[in-house]
Formats: C-alpha cells, structure tokens, sequence
C-alpha cells in the first residue's frame, strides 16, 4: 500500500531538536563568592529584609545605560526579588532551570562548596550567603531554557599573581590554572556534574562572567597592569576553550560607590571599562557600572554588616549585580549589545583616600 501524502509530508520534515545546554562560567574572588547574608528578615541589608521590604516610593530604577549615566543610588532594572519567593508557602523558592556548581574555597583547599539547582545560598561556604549567581541565574532563567553556571572563586585573590594568565609572563596563577583545569574537567563530563544533563543534546559553553578587582586596587602596580592583564585574562580564556568567548565584567564598585574611592581603585575600575571597547573584543566583552548598587545605609549598625569591600553583605546589591551582568550577556548573545561610558572619577574624592591602607585578605 502506497504511503500516504501525510506521511511522506512527515519523513521531510526537520526533526525538532532540544537546545544544547548552555554553559557560563562565574569566576572572581570573595565577591563573586558572595559575601551577602540572605537572613534574618529583620535586620537591615540581608537578602530577606530587601524582599520583604517594598523599595521606598520615588526610589530610583535604571537600567544598563541610566546605571552608568546617572551617578546616584538606584536599583536594577528587571530585577524581581517576588521571583525568588514561592507564592504558596512565603519561603525562598528553587530554581530548577538553573543548576549550580560551586567550587572554591573549603577549608585551606579547592573544593566543591556546593552543588544543586539555584536557591540563596550559594554564596561563600555554601550556607547562609548570597553571591552575584542568584541575580545572574534568575536572569538568564527568564528565557525558560536550563543553564548550568560553573561558579569558581576564591577570596582574597589578585589577577596580577594568583589569577594571572599565562600571556601576562611570569608565573602563571594557581587561581587561574584550577579554574581552567576544573571547568575544562566538569565540560568533559557533565553528566557527573549535572545529572539531569542529556548528552544527546550537547552543551554549549557560552561565556563567563567576572567580579573582582578589590585585591588589585590594594597595590598602585597591580592597579596599573590591570588593564593588561584582563586583556590577556580575556584573551587566554578564548584559547584554553577553544572559542571565542562572551564576558560580561561587573565592575568593582565596592568600598563607597561613587564616592572615595581611592585612586588605585579607580584605575581597576578604569581598566575594565577600557577593555571592553578594544576592538578585538567588539561585540562580545561588556563592562556593567555596579557603583550605583551601593547601599549607603547598610554602614549603620543596622546594616548587614560594615564590610565595605564586600558590599556591606547587602542582599540587594550582590542581587542587582548579577541581574545587570546577566544582562549584559544576553545583550552579547543577542548581538545587541551597546557599551556605555563608565566614568572612572570621584563626585567626592576625600583627601587622603589614596593612603587608604586597610587591604584585608577577603
């Protein structure tokens, strides 16, 4: 019997196949830990206050482009803290389109701080903190696909030494060499790192995303080679994975926001802002103004605590930062990504900031 028209109609027709997997890498140091305590409620800073806390009426919104114009406090736009809360019960939600793999610091050695799919804490140890990685998860979530952030940092960690990249010279960092050897180790198998991964669909690593640069802005020389070292940090990524890759550089904004920085931050800030417009790297290397997302209260005694090269633990500001990053690196896939100025000066430059000697190691 002859097949029917149907039937030949279907044998023509393209098979529809799911999408690979997407990959991003998160790599940094003690802020893309993520040093924001997600509770109590009550307590001024903390991720569960901000979101059960409505923003103050008039309070302001910006986007990408206002967020690096307009030089004051504000939050950001698209960045829903309801998204992390079930209806139902009250209680922070999970994720199930976003699995992480979180790797770093366990003790005095690299380890798996935790594993499993995208909730606050995943922050540094893996507990009761909150890093860039909620807001950059939640993000990227909204397209409905399923992503797997490989998230690697460790604390106190400077890209002139311990991440510096072998195109840099000297001695490669060790940061750098367990960073590109775990992810390279995880993308081989990651059925081991994520089991709901179907290998007859692939993966695709997308890009990465990078917050650091406290450690640098401690040493005038290691703030003046920075722009040299990102470059290259950018450019031997590319070539460990074999592609190249999309990077979106939330800057460092810590210790005052827009006001008193000393002039040795300034330049970290400085240098990420320019490499994102070599040309080399067009269309596919942003830089996100993240200064506006400093909370001037959490200095208080209210506050989530008063560690300001990490972001006084302010639930709301390692939020916002992930949000604009993941942004900016939908804006890269999309090919519709548009670099704004990032104005590397002071409003309020206090005199003697540049003394400023209190480098800590995160």
């Amino acid at each position: 019997m002859a097949p029917s028209s149907a039937v030949l109609l279907a044998a023509f027709l393209p098979v529809a196949c799911a999408a690979p997997l997407k990959v991003y890498l998160l790599l940094g140091q003690s802020n893309m830990e993520g040093q924001a305590l997600v509770g109590p409620a009550d307590k001024n800073g903390t991720l569960a206050h901000a979101v059960a806390h409505a923003r103050p009426e008039g309070w302001p919104v910006a986007d990408l482009e206002e967020a690096a114009r307009e030089r004051v406090g504000y939050d950001a736009a698209g960045a829903d803290f309801s998204a992390l809360v079930d209806a139902a019960t009250g209680n922070f939600s999970v994720n199930e389109k976003v699995f992480v793999d979180y790797r770093g610091k366990v003790g005095d050695a690299w380890g798996q701080v935790r594993r499993g799919y995208l909730e606050p804490g995943f922050g540094a140890g893996g507990v009761d903190r909150v890093g860039p990685e909620l807001g950059f998860g939640t993000e990227l979530a909204k397209d409905g696909e399923t992503v797997l952030l490989l998230k690697i940092a460790w604390g106190g960690t400077a890209l002139a030494t311990d991440w510096r990249p072998p195109s840099s010279g000297g001695v490669t960092g060790w940061a750098y060499g367990n960073a590109t050897a775990y992810a390279s180790k995880a993308l081989a198998n990651l059925s081991a790192v994520f089991p709901a991964y179907d290998a007859a669909e692939g993966h695709e690593l997308v890009g990465w995303s990078w917050h650091q640069g406290w450690n640098d802005g401690c040493s005038v020389n290691m703030s003046f080679e920075y722009e040299f070292n990102l470059a290259n940090l950018i450019r031997d990524l590319d070539s460990h994975f074999g592609k190249p890759l999309l990077a979106s550089v939330a800057v460092q904004g810590t210790s005052g926001g827009w006001d008193e920085q000393p002039s040795r931050r300034l330049e970290v800030i400085r240098a990420q802002y320019n490499v994102s417009t070599y040309a080399e790297f067009g269309g596919r290397v942003a830089a996100v103004e993240t200064r506006g997302f400093w909370r001037d209260f959490a200095e208080t005694s209210d506050g989530a605590c008063n560690q300001g090269y990490h972001w006084n633990c302010n639930g709301a500001s390692y939020f916002f930062i992930g949000t604009a990053a993941a942004q900016a690196m939908r804006g890269l896939e999309a090919g519709t990504w548009k670099q704004f100025f990032i104005n590397a000066t002071n409003d309020a430059h206090t005199p003697g900031a540049d003394a400023e000697a209190f480098c800590p190691v995160e």
